[in-house]
């Protein structure tokens, strides 16, 4: 019995260190990104129209790059960063039916920044730190 107890404690101590060694490890940050409700769009039958639980794209910060991944096909998106403390837009544009997206951010200075993707379905805002 005390053999079993010192393995499941060895084990339980183990799998921690592991799961800390990825945590600090993994060079890119999830930019967390808020979804702002858009009016509820009604069909013609004058029924809801049914929506995916998947949030429609994901940003991530990897070194001074924040790349954003869309998970379903958009037909016009537009791409706003914003220095927080200055209030400058420093990168802004739309693009056309996006699937993967990189943006250089190492010409610019050290700060909070915001994020806004834009389309006609949604509305996605968060905020990251360079």
């Amino acid at each position: 019995m005390k053999k079993l107890l010192s393995i499941l404690i060895a084990t339980f101590f183990l799998s921690n260190i592991v799961t800390y060694a990825q945590k600090e490890n993994n060079p890119f940050t999830e930019i967390a990104l808020t979804q702002a409700k858009r009016k509820d769009p009604i069909s013609k039958e004058n029924t809801p129209i049914s929506r995916s639980i998947i949030q429609t794209a994901n940003a991530y910060l990897y070194n001074n790059t924040v790349c954003i991944d869309f998970n379903e096909t958009l037909p016009t998106v537009t791409i706003t960063l914003i220095n927080e403390s200055t209030g400058e837009t420093v990168y802004s544009e739309t693009c056309d039916a996006p699937t993967n997206i990189s943006i250089n951010l190492d010409e610019e200075s050290c700060g909070n920044y915001s994020i806004q993707i834009e389309s006609d379905e949604a509305f996605l805002y968060g905020s990251f730190t360079l």
